[in-house]
């Protein structure tokens, strides 16, 4: 086989690595469900609270099998601090023609069921539009952004079958 064969083969293979979702194992399961609380919402974009949480229990629903519930001893307690929204691009005239918006969350995480009972986690989620009227959409699009983070983050977590006696 020769170099540039090879070349193509392994840039191929990378490309089909970086696009799998693939776990070891399958994800842990938390007892008694999980409720999504906001804390508070600083952010200027008033809809982003609602995709935010919708976005969040259908992530946790669907790829870990947790339960989102109103009452639960377990809580994902969100912050939503003041987005970003930022040019990304400009046309000739330097008139702006792309924005990005970057949602950012403080994260507490709050179970009998982890070291030390809470863990704290900065995540962000962005996602780029092009008009007014594709804002709402962008929302759509950091909110699921940010709720596959949230999801990276507690799946990493190694939770304890037990809750610590008292």
């Amino acid at each position: 086989m020769n170099k540039s064969a090879l070349v193509i083969l392994l840039a191929t293979a990378m490309l089909l690595c970086n696009g799998c979702a693939y776990r070891v194992s399958t994800p842990q399961a938390l007892p008694s469900g999980l409720q999504i609380v906001i804390v508070e919402n600083n952010g200027r974009l008033v809809q982003a609270q609602t995709h935010l949480q919708q976005a969040i229990a259908s992530e946790l629903e669907k790829e870990l099998a947790w339960s989102i519930k109103p009452q639960s001893m377990n809580q994902l307690l969100i912050t939503i601090n003041p987005e970003s929204i930022k040019s990304s691009a400009k046309d000739k005239e330097q008139i702006t023609t792309r924005w990005r918006n970057t949602l950012k969350l403080s994260v507490v995480f709050k179970s009998p069921y982890i070291k030390n009972g809470s863990a704290t986690k900065k995540i962000t989620g962005s996602a780029s539009h092009s008009s007014l009227l594709a804002e709402n959409k962008m929302l759509i699009n950091a909110s699921e952004n940010a709720a596959r983070n949230i999801r990276h983050w507690l799946e990493a977590m190694k939770l304890q079958t037990q809750p610590p006696a008292p």
